[in-house]
């Protein structure tokens, strides 16, 4: 059984196929994968020809002979020449066990040289000639270039005429010279899907099960389907590999093994060179403090993300994607990490400043190569941190309009994108954002992310402390956070962790300070530090606007139970402060 994607490019290329297109490109990594399938696509066309010609009236001796004869598959490559396909038998032993029949790839025309190759094909009546890894000869550069080129013209142009001939090129990159663009139709083929993965591992079980045990396949249902749509973007060998390392480790396959889904995944995006993996270590529970409302939206999606099929009545969109804007440190990014640990996909992030290059159109190319690099990968979390900086209101001014267009890319690529990619979008300066990505409909929803709470600071605390192995009770937690009203989550983080070394010298760092000692610490280090609220006095006007801006524009990523969300605090002087903190 094959996906109803896998299933439909299969349609196509035999549609291509029997329409006499002369030459298709198909763009895949998995050669091996794609060669089953074209012997697949081959039979269809030949039952398609068959009936055709019986309708032509075509004697049943000349179309049987026709039959054997007829689309010869040919797999050519610079290293072995032209192959076909043979069927080879072998005995069974001397206690009359039965003879078993393989097939595999047998040279029957040497020829190396692509341009001789590409006459060779003219030679012969009919076929289907499969030339892998041609792209290199393609490229432009030496004078080699020029001469293949030139033969795949004169192949498109002899083809057109023959009976029943096409060439297909199958290579992991696309590379179209123009002067045959024209000629050629270009196949993106997919990545397995998630039904085409189970069959994968279905077939493999009974054998599994016999050399490592009745019990070293440990999925129930539910994982299983899960387990398979978190595979989704790997390859058949990447994921083959992901379980013959779990079965020669421990013997077993089970849920616990996804986490080697996302590593394989982690591998694919750092050959890419323009994204990053994050691993998703941080979670929601025990690492991010307060944001109910954010925390309970993202949850509610969870179960439909990624899935490929529901199985409802009740038809739901696939997420596509949140933009946290609001001000720094106070866990927008924090939060797209957790996310991801929550959804149980890997973390990418996009780097806008690593796509641009001086080179005339590159810039635009990297960023498609990124995306087609996300897709694969899908389900995915797509992280674009401080996008306003990446896509600034004023660009395109002084740079001959590329990041208008890249801008314009990645909008069209938001609103049209059919894979599973959650887009996590965060930013400090709203001000600083081209209207597009703000506008209803590009994004699912909009949280602002502000000065936490009292409630949320108590929850901050617990957090950062606990982490370094510090217990207070209730009481002490709650005075702690009134005294750090207006810090941000990541000030109160710098409070606790300057609090261990002032707390660690002049005594032994394996003896525990007093609870007393303790408090006294972190006391007088929220009393010595001046947090960014204060210190953007000058500017506290225009922050105080921005920030009315962001909530009017934005949901509370807080929830509606913390009401303390009012921007930044209007102070007049810096004493001011001290005394009312100290106060």
């Amino acid at each position: 059984m094959s996906s109803p994607k896998t299933a439909t490019v299969n349609d196509e290329i035999g549609l291509l196929i029997r329409a006499k297109y002369p030459i298709i490109y198909i763009v895949s990594y998995e050669e091996r994968r794609v060669q089953q399938q074209l012997r697949l696509i081959r039979q269809e066309v030949i039952k398609q020809d068959r009936e055709k010609k019986q309708k032509q009236g075509m004697p049943d001796n000349e179309l049987k002979k026709w039959e054997e004869t007829g689309r010869t598959l040919y797999y050519w490559s610079c290293t072995r020449g032209f192959q076909v396909l043979s069927k080879k038998e072998i005995p069974g032993q001397q206690d009359g066990g039965p003879s078993k029949t393989y097939e595999r790839l047998e040279v029957v025309e040497p020829v190396l040289n692509p341009v001789e190759a590409l006459q060779w094909t003219m030679k012969k009546e009919t076929g289907i000639f499969v030339f892998q890894d041609l792209h290199p000869f393609l490229t432009p550069g030496p004078i080699e270039h020029s001469i293949v080129v030139r033969g795949l013209r004169d192949v498109a142009s002899h083809f057109r005429r023959a009976p029943s001939s096409t060439l297909i090129l199958l290579s992991p990159v696309r590379v179209t010279p123009p002067e045959v663009e024209k000629e050629i139709v270009v196949v993106d083929y997919p990545l397995p899907s998630a039904a085409e993965l189970e069959e994968k591992l279905s077939s493999f079980e009974s054998g599994i099960k016999n050399q490592y045990g009745p019990e070293s396949i440990t999925f129930n249902p539910n994982e299983r389907e899960e387990f398979m749509q978190k595979a989704v973007g790997l390859t058949y060998e990447e994921v083959e590999n992901v379980w013959a390392r779990a079965l020669e480790r421990d013997g077993n396959l089970g849920f616990r093994n996804i986490d080697e889904i996302i590593e394989e995944k982690r591998q694919a995006i750092q050959k890419s060179g323009l994204l990053e993996y994050y691993p998703a270590v941080e979670k929601f529970d025990g690492d991010v403090g307060g944001l109910d409302g954010l925390k309970d939206w993202l949850r509610q999606r969870k179960s439909t993300f990624g899935r490929e099929t529901q199985e409802r009545k009740l038809k739901l969109p696939i997420p596509k994607g949140i933009l946290l804007i609001g001000i720094p440190g106070c866990g927008k990014s924090l939060s797209a990490k957790a996310v991801a640990a929550e959804w149980r996909v890997p973390l990418v992030r996009l780097d806008v400043g690593r796509l641009y290059n001086s080179m005339l159109g590159k810039t635009e190319e990297n960023f498609r190569n990124a995306i087609k690099v996300v897709e694969q990968l899908a389900p995915v979390i797509l992280w674009v941190d401080e996008v306003e900086k990446g896509f600034p209101q004023s660009s395109g001014a002084g740079d001959s309009g590329v990041s208008t267009r890249v801008l314009g890319s990645f909008l069209n690529w938001m609103q049209e994108k059919e894979k599973p990619v959650f887009v996590v979008a965060t930013a400090n300066n709203i001000e600083a954002m081209p209207p597009e990505l703000t506008r209803k409909g590009r994004f699912d929803e909009i949280f602002y992310v502000g000065l936490p709470g009292q409630k949320e600071r108590e929850e901050i605390f617990v957090i950062h402390l606990k982490r370094w192995g510090l217990i207070l009770g209730d009481e002490d937690i709650k005075s702690l956070a009134v005294r750090a009203k207006n810090f941000t989550g990541a000030e109160i983080e710098q409070v606790v962790e300057s609090s261990l070394w002032t707390l660690s010298s002049g005594s032994e760092v394996d003896v525990m300070p007093s609870t007393e000692m303790i408090i006294k610490v972190l006391e007088t280090e929220i009393q010595e530090l001046r947090p960014m609220a204060q210190r953007l006095k000058k500017d506290n006007e225009a922050y105080q606007e921005m920030h009315r801006r962001s909530q009017q524009l934005a949901r509370p990523a807080s929830g509606k139970e913390h009401k303390e969300q009012e921007g930044f605090p209007q102070y007049v002087e810096y004493d001011d402060w001290r005394y009312q903190q100290s106060g």
